[in-house]
């Protein structure tokens, strides 16, 4: 079951990682809920993500819009969160 979080930020703050989701291909829930899974599993607060992969060579900023279709983004989510579990 999926629940709504609500918090308070800098805007400044979110809009940048706004623009660091957009540039890994998901969006700002998709990370924060890979960054939490990530602690919980570990039981720290570490969390790296390489900013460029093979797996996105294909992709291209032009492709951008057609990957806001929310089935696309769940499937790169899903590709990232494979390569975070093996980090």
């Amino acid at each position: 079951m999926k629940t709504v979080m609500t918090i308070s930020i800098e805007e400044d703050i979110k809009r940048e990682f706004q623009e660091f989701a957009r540039e890994m291909w998901t969006n700002m829930t998709n990370l924060l809920s890979m960054f939490m899974k990530s602690a919980i599993r570990k039981r720290e607060i570490s969390f790296s993500c390489p900013s460029y992969d093979i797996e996105f060579e294909n992709f291209s900023k032009n492709n951008l819009e057609e990957l806001v279709n929310n089935e696309k983004i769940i499937k790169n989510t899903e590709k990232m969160e494979k390569l975070l579990s093996n980090v």
